[in-house]
């Protein structure tokens, strides 16, 4: 009779479920990190200005582009590149599916200050995939800034959660340490559960 022994079960299982879940970045492949150009534009409230911002992705796939307008009314954003788009919430889910923004502008005072979100949803052009992006108001006389928060695009239809930008520093390198240790625990987890079971 072989004797069960639930601390190695507990190693065992722990190990391939530390694997399983440094694999789980794969399943998400296609939500992609935004970058901007440029990454921030200066406001001045007693003067006009125009700038166009560009997003990307860091492959450098286009994702869409908006005008970032500075005045004494204030910051106002119109989104020629994009198909809609609407201020959102952190932690608010955002899909094809239930996405409702407008083809709209969005307005804010020129003492604006503090850290906004903004929801898209791109051209069919770019995928038709919806997005989220941070926005850094900077107050009366201070810069605007993109992205300080982060920034994702789920481009083939995925789900993106508004203020949880995934990045690369949440999950261990293939090539560390660390990962390549989660990575053997699982694999000698799952030899051991094999030759048990065919005892």
């Amino acid at each position: 009779m072989v004797k069960s022994n639930p601390v190695k079960k507990a190693a065992i299982g722990f190990g391939a479920a530390a694997a399983s879940i440094y694999a789980a970045p794969e399943l998400m492949a296609s939500i992609e990190t935004i970058t901007f150009s440029p990454g921030s534009v200066a406001f001045t409230s007693s003067s006009s200005s125009a700038f166009q911002v560009a997003m990307g992705t860091v492959d450098g796939d286009i994702v869409g582009t908006f005008s970032q307008y500075n005045d004494s009314i204030g910051k106002t954003l119109t989104a020629p590149g994009l198909d809609s788009w609407t201020q959102v919430a952190a932690g608010e889910v955002l899909n094809g599916s239930t996405f409702s923004g407008e083809f709209s502008t969005l307005y804010f005072s020129a003492s604006a200050t503090g850290t906004v979100y903004i929801g898209f949803r791109a051209t069919a052009a770019n995928g038709a995939g919806v997005g989220w992006f941070s926005m850094d108001l900077g107050g009366l006389e201070g810069d605007i800034y993109y992205g300080t928060k982060g920034g994702q695009y789920g481009n083939e239809g995925e789900s993106v959660t508004v203020g949880e930008s995934g990045t690369s520093g949440d999950v261990p390198e293939l090539g560390s340490a660390y990962g390549v240790g989660l990575l053997a625990m699982g694999a000698i987890g799952i030899r051991r559960r094999r030759r048990e079971a065919n005892k």
